[in-house]
């Protein structure tokens, strides 16, 4: 891959997806954009992503191009995705068995959110065959975002991947990790070009967050489900069962049942 460094922009997925509505795919292909702070980065469902900006390099703001055949399927490749994250990460935290994956986008370190995955596409009418593929990852390396009272209240707990590094070494943290990830990216989109997400799903719901366990799913409209999680499909949709049977879903997010508090008299 070929690596290019901003200190600041307004999202490195935006970024690349102006480049490939200007030059094609082949103008983002193998390109990982990596910048210092982020002033509109994105995360699902048009959220905010916010990074820390401590110092350069506290948080991995990390944007690769692709281009990807129009009739290859994208179903479940940011779980494929998260997977190769996270086996990664896995070989550099202190803490490799506290790292999960939480459906369909979000890493896991221990308790808290330490990162998320979003991917993109730009369709380009000049070519029929092809597409911009477009993913974006950020994780919180040395330090975490300061939340707002809105963000705080939804969102699971924030956590950095190396919070005890010294101050001014979260530059060579992201360096170390950027010379691991980026092959392990570009292995995995060949690979899930060839065989798409079923080849990973055993190894995704071995590390899969909240596995077996009681949640909700927020459907985009508003819907709240209350289920278990028994896994995920071969297409990487999720499988909750509700009143002992199974629904596939495709599109929501996961919240954890929070026990209720028993009032003491």
């Amino acid at each position: 891959m070929k690596l290019e460094h901003v200190t600041e922009i307004d999202s490195t997925n935006t970024e690349l997806m102006r480049r490939a509505l200007r030059g094609g795919a082949r103008a983002v292909h193998g390109v990982a954009l990596v910048a210092d702070h982020q002033s509109a980065g994105r995360g699902q469902r048009g959220r905010l992503w916010r990074d820390s900006v401590t110092e350069p390099g506290a948080s991995l703001l990390l944007s690769v191009g692709w281009q990807w055949p129009r009739a290859c399927p994208l179903d479940g490749l940011s779980l494929s995705l998260g997977l190769a994250l996270l086996d990664t990460l896995a070989s550099l935290v202190a803490e490799p068995a506290s790292l999960a994956l939480k459906w369909p986008n979000d890493l896991l370190y221990g308790s808290g959110k330490c990162g998320g995955i979003l991917v993109e596409t730009v369709n380009l009418a000049a070519d029929t065959d092809t597409r911009a593929l477009v993913v974006g990852i950020g994780l919180n390396l040395t330090a975490v975002p300061m939340l707002d009272a809105e963000g705080a209240q939804r969102a699971l707990p924030v956590r950095a991947l190396f919070a005890d590094v010294a101050p001014g070494m979260a530059h060579a943290v992201r360096a170390r990790l950027l010379d691991r990830l980026l092959p392990a990216l570009a292995a995995c989109l060949e690979r899930f070009e060839q065989r798409g997400f079923a080849a990973d799903r055993e190894a995704f719901e071995a590390r899969m967050a909240w596995l077996g366990e009681s949640v909700e799913f927020v459907r985009p409209v508003g819907e709240t489900i209350r289920g278990r999680i028994d896994g995920v499909e071969a297409d990487g949709a999720l499988s909750l069962r509700v009143q002992g049977q199974r629904l596939k879903l495709h599109s929501g997010e996961l919240r954890q049942v929070r026990p209720a508090v028993l009032a003491i008299s």
